[in-house]
């Protein structure tokens, strides 16, 4: 199983590392400032957020199916994204 971290490097990017058996994998991911703003509760911090979404991106498609840079805007739109995320960081 993969352990993955999140760490925020300036308002609304973050990096994200991807440790497996195998190798690293590091990605930066980009919140844009609307949808930080739309998925954030007082209890829930940037991270949070960012994590839930990877988590979905990769049981969408698998960790090795996530880009080395992820824009969550261009994901947005997909039916069902956002309410997913909302429901991990709830």
């Amino acid at each position: 199983m993969a352990r993955v971290q999140v760490c925020s490097m300036s308002s609304g990017e973050f990096d994200v590392q991807v440790e497996d058996a195998n190798r690293v994998r590091t990605h930066r991911v980009v919140v844009g400032a609307n949808l930080l703003r739309d998925l954030a509760a007082p209890t829930t911090s940037g991270q949070q957020i960012v994590a839930a979404a990877f988590d979905v991106l990769a049981s969408e498609g698998g960790l090795n199916a996530i880009p080395p840079l992820v824009e969550l805007e261009t994901y947005r739109k997909r039916r069902g994204f956002v309410d997913e995320i909302r429901r991990r960081i709830a």
